[in-house]
Parts: structure tokens; sequence; C-alpha cells
């Protein structure tokens, strides 16, 4: 059995969810001047990825964020982790 994934960004999910209803859906008139404008429109979106995947790059190699995303992480988890009951273990240490 073959299957597809599609991995889409939410402008690229917009815009391919208008050009599939504009193409696809009878009732309505699609012609090249609408195809053109879609396309536009999927190459600015897929610019956009470009550049907010470029400055996440950025982002995540400064060793300062890096440290910042580590140290929420482990607040996170130090967090969750006090929500949990003792394990008997636990609880026998501490008697």
């Amino acid at each position: 059995m073959k299957a597809e994934i599609q991995l889409r960004t939410i402008a690229m999910d917009s815009w391919a969810s208008l050009e599939h209803q504009l193409r696809y859906k009878k009732e309505n008139a699609f012609d090249a001047e609408m195809a053109d404008e879609i396309r536009a429109c999927a190459e600015l979106s897929a610019l956009l990825d470009e550049k907010m995947n470029r400055l996440k790059r950025r982002i995540d190699a400064n060793p300062q964020n890096e440290r910042n995303r580590v140290q929420s992480e482990l607040d996170r988890f130090h967090s969750m982790m006090g929500d949990l009951p003792a394990s008997s273990s636990e609880s026998k240490e501490n008697e």
C-alpha cells in the first residue's frame, strides 16, 4: 500500500485550499489570470517559509537562546515531575 504525506504551513494550506476550490468546484469561473495569481501567492508563501526558517536557524544558533531553551525545558520537566505522586520506594526512604 502506498501513502502520501503532505507537510504544509498554514499559508501553504490556505492557498492550496483556495486553489482547489477555484480549480475544481464547477460553480467558480477559473481563468489564466487567477492561476497566475495563485502561483504568485504560492511563491510568496515559499519565500516567507524560507525567510522564517532562516530566522529560526539564526535564533537557534545563538548560544544564549539555546541555554534559555534548555532551561525552559528543564523547568517544564521539573514542573511536571512536581505534579507526580512520590513512588512507594521514595515514600519509604522519606519515613
